[in-house]
């Protein structure tokens, strides 16, 4: 089998190219928890030139496995911050 290229649009301005046959899911999700401050995750697209490639459904893939990896993080800064807080409240009651 040929390996094609699928272009993930995160935003106007980055771009993750993986391929068919062994995508760097990795680069991927490096790439979006860099950017996740200024991502829409409804605006991500998926284009593909291989027409047997479905493009519609690995874009709602991508952008639900994304939602749902910015809210994991999300849920742990706000643990982090609440944690910090807390030891700072007790360091400063000393």
């Amino acid at each position: 089998m040929e390996s094609s290229e699928v272009k993930v649009t995160l935003t106007p301005k980055v771009e993750v190219t993986l391929a068919t046959d062994n995508p760097n899911i990795g680069e991927l999700v490096d790439t979006a928890v860099l950017y996740r401050d200024s991502l829409d995750v409804s605006a991500i697209s998926v284009t593909c030139e291989d027409e047997t490639f479905d493009a519609q459904s690995f874009t709602e893939i991508v952008k639900d496995s994304i939602k749902q990896l910015i809210e994991a993080i999300e849920l742990e800064r706000g643990a982090f911050d609440k944690a910090i807080l807390s030891l700072e409240t007790k360091d400063s009651q000393k």
